[in-house]
């Protein structure tokens, strides 16, 4: 048995958030040096964690942060979903996944990592987590360019929203209202998804969230995206 088998996802991961005692850090860096299968895995950890940090990191729901553990556990939760994936994938998204609203214009097969499956799996999932005007029409028009250009093909694109992203979703504040439902309307492809745990502690602080009609419910983002990557969608993070 090499050093490798011998630690935990979960204890390699507080390694890496420096939460391990000084004692115990030492160790498994004695032992980085040593096994080579092991510096290899902590290596993944990090990418995938960093990766993690940018689509999650600064998430904010409205009215207060989550805590530190709290965060931390939803990190690490999606971090060991996202090294299930295929090496080739997991690549890919670690490299592109991560799109800003600048690519909006960009053609989709120039600007989204399409998975390994080929280019006509286009199932699509994009993540927001900030209330900006510019940046929800950004991502509308993205959804719409993709659901466009594609109309001929079978696949699915989702909206998830979490933190103040939330507010796109949200019948009494979003300024979008009106062509979320036209464009739900329009197309039967096309799903928006809100955050359980936004939603959970915007009601625990006592406001009253009412939803679009027709958005669905019922899981966190986190949940959501590493149940998609796992199906092999394209994910990219407005």
């Amino acid at each position: 048995m090499n050093a490798d088998t011998r630690y935990t996802d979960d204890e390699l991961h507080r390694f890496i958030d420096g939460e391990l005692d000084k004692e115990a850090r030492s160790r498994v860096q004695d032992l980085l040096v040593q096994d080579p299968e092991l510096a290899a895995r902590v290596g993944d950890y990090r990418l995938v964690d960093q990766a993690v940090r940018e689509a999650f990191g600064d998430a904010e729901p409205p009215g207060g942060r989550l805590s530190n553990d709290s965060m931390r556990t939803g990190r690490r939760g999606i971090a060991a979903a996202a090294l299930l994936l295929p090496v080739g994938f997991l690549a890919g998204w670690l490299g592109h996944s991560f799109l800003s609203v600048s690519k909006i214009d960009e053609p989709l097969t120039g600007g989204i990592n399409l998975p390994v499956q080929g280019r006509e799996h286009l199932n699509t999932l994009l993540h927001i987590d900030v209330d900006e005007r510019a940046v929800m029409e950004g991502l509308l028009d993205r959804a719409e360019a993709i659901l466009t250009a594609y109309a001929d093909q079978d696949f699915q694109v989702e909206v998830v929203a979490n933190a103040s992203g939330l507010n796109l979703l949200r019948a009494d504040t979003s300024v979008f209202a009106s062509r979320v439902r036209t464009m739900m309307d329009r197309y039967d492809n096309l799903t928006f998804v809100a955050c359980a745990n936004t939603i959970k502690r915007l009601k625990e602080r006592g406001v009253d969230v009412l939803l679009i009609d027709r958005t669905h419910s019922g899981k966190t983002a986190i949940d959501h995206v590493v149940d998609r990557l796992r199906a092999g969608w394209t994910y990219i993070k407005i």
